[in-house]
């Protein structure tokens, strides 16, 4: 751990105040979300976090994509799917398959397609949560695109976000990539929400975590190759920090990520979201027993790369209900 001496000495004087006030152990506890970057590169944490995103535009392509997105939503999140699924449907340059599942709740009602584009609809008979019921869409068969995009219900993609990812995924030979996000309120957002908005309104792709050192993949803006997810032997089965734990195992098993900077998506706080609802929310007891599964994944899988499929759960995914 270094000190606060060597922090004042590679210019970062607001992490070593901090670490002089609080103590050591601030820099490994989840609140403080301090980037492990700022101590590798000697940057000032709050000046690189105003620094301006970086936006890279690739050519259109010259036929459209074929993605499969997958949308699981909860009774929570009901009330946002018509406008998360008219986000995807509106994708230029592509044609998605939309993959929508009803977690253990009714179904809001959805917007009317054209034609060219494919809802499909499932539920599951109880709350699986997010992670095992991506395993389960591309276990079951269910996918036909050589991509997979995942999007939250409660949010919205940005009109180039699909085919961007890909054009980009494609240009650079890489495995998965994922954008920045804006953060935004919804009438129902609670206190505790409201201040971690304030506190990171944009969340940015890459930023490095104790639990993720490879850097943050957004998981809303999260897209990468179907056949990539199936060697990672999908998402552990957790039900929050999965994401995390698949950056990890897919970094350490040697895959090629992009944080691609731009903002590309709109994610709604909202009181009912599993990151701000009581049982989930930071600091929670449920919260830090999955982070130290995190990390414990992240160990095992630095003794043995070789070993990173083997914490995923897609080979065990239950079997989902096609409606």
């Amino acid at each position: 751990m270094r000190t606060a001496q060597e922090f004042h000495a590679a210019g970062c004087p607001r992490i070593a105040r901090t670490i002089e006030t609080r103590g050591a152990n601030w820099l490994l506890t989840e609140r403080s979300h301090i980037q492990l970057l700022a101590d590798q590169l000697g940057v000032d944490i709050t000046d690189a976090m105003a620094r301006d995103l970086c936006e890279y535009n690739p050519h259109p392509p010259s036929t459209p994509v074929r993605v499969d997105v997958i949308v699981p939503f909860c009774a929570a999140d009901s009330r946002f799917v018509a406008e998360c699924i008219q986000s995807i449907a509106d994708q230029r340059h592509c044609l998605p398959t939309i993959h929508v599942i009803a977690d253990g709740c009714d179904w809001p009602q959805l917007p009317v397609m054209r034609p060219a584009i494919t809802i499909r609809q499932y539920a599951t008979p109880g709350s699986w949560g997010p992670y095992r019921i991506c395993n389960a869409v591309v276990s079951g068969g269910y996918c036909d695109t050589p991509y997979l995009a995942i999007q939250d219900a409660d949010d919205t993609s940005h009109p180039d976000r699909v085919w961007r990812q890909i054009q980009l995924l494609e240009e650079h030979n890489a495995d998965m990539i994922s954008s920045s996000m804006q953060q935004m309120a919804a009438p129902c957002c609670t206190e505790e929400a409201l201040h971690r908005m304030r506190r990171e309104p944009v969340l940015r792709a890459g930023t490095a975590y104790l639990s993720a050192p490879f850097g943050r993949v957004v998981n809303s803006t999260r897209t990468l190759r179907t056949a990539w997810f199936q060697r990672l032997n999908g998402f552990a089965d957790l039900r929050c920090g999965a994401d995390f734990d698949l950056d990890n195992r897919s970094h350490l098993f040697g895959g090629a990520t992009i944080h691609d900077q731009a903002i590309m998506a709109t994610r709604r706080l909202h009181g009912g979201s599993l990151t701000t609802a009581p049982t989930y929310r930071i600091g929670s007891a449920a919260r830090q027993q999955t982070n130290q599964i995190v990390l414990d994944n992240l160990a095992a899988c630095r003794r043995d790369p070789l070993a990173a499929p083997s914490f995923g759960g897609l080979q065990a995914a239950p079997q989902l209900q096609q409606l």
